[in-house]
């Protein structure tokens, strides 16, 4: 019963699945947070891409934590403790992924080489790592911009007692933004 502006995470998550799954990943990993939207529809996009190109789902590619650095460090200690083979690894958010990064550098993994690595979000940090981080970026303006739109609307409408408020959602659609940690050799410094 209220306004809602998003990135549409299920299509972002496939994206980026697809495109490990496209380089030829098969042994893809999925670091997620715990209880939470944004996990919930990253992992349905996760497992979409998987089923689309005949790979099974295995739920212990799948480790759960939280959306931290901390947390992707210590999910990536659980990735290369697990006898599960894996090529690549897409996180909930790009602090996961910058914390699966450090982790693997210094256990002496190789990004992408070893284990390609993709996060979710766009946040400026993760193009400044050594190896620039592959992320899906949220159209975050564009967000802003109909969430504002919104606000103005209901204080407009509170003024007309609430009259004609009929609440939306909008969900956008992310951006793929690809650098040099999947292991693609067509990259954006962006």
């Amino acid at each position: 019963d209220c306004n809602f502006v998003g990135s549409d995470d299920v299509t972002g998550a496939f994206e980026a699945v697809e495109h490990l799954i496209k380089l030829g990943h098969r042994g893809i990993a999925y670091l997620g947070g715990h209880h939470s939207s944004p996990h919930r529809n990253r992992l349905k996009g996760y497992r979409k891409a998987l089923e689309e190109y005949g790979i099974g789902f295995d739920a212990e590619m799948v480790y759960e934590g939280g959306f931290e650095e901390e947390d992707g460090a210590r999910l990536a200690d659980e990735v290369l403790q697990s006898k599960k083979k894996t090529t690549a690894i897409f996180t909930v958010d790009d602090p996961v992924a910058i914390g699966v990064y450090f982790r693997l550098k210094d256990k002496g993994v190789r990004v992408p080489e070893d284990i390609a690595l993709v996060g979710y979000g766009g946040i400026n940090e993760g193009r400044y790592l050594e190896v620039p981080l592959t992320t899906v970026a949220q159209p975050v303006r564009e967000m802003g911009k109909i969430a504002t739109e919104m606000l103005i609307e209901m204080i407009q409408n509170k003024n007309n007692n609430g009259r004609n408020h009929i609440p939306r959602k909008v969900f956008l659609k992310p951006e793929l933004i690809v650098r040099k940690s999947c292991g693609a050799c067509i990259c954006s410094n962006t």
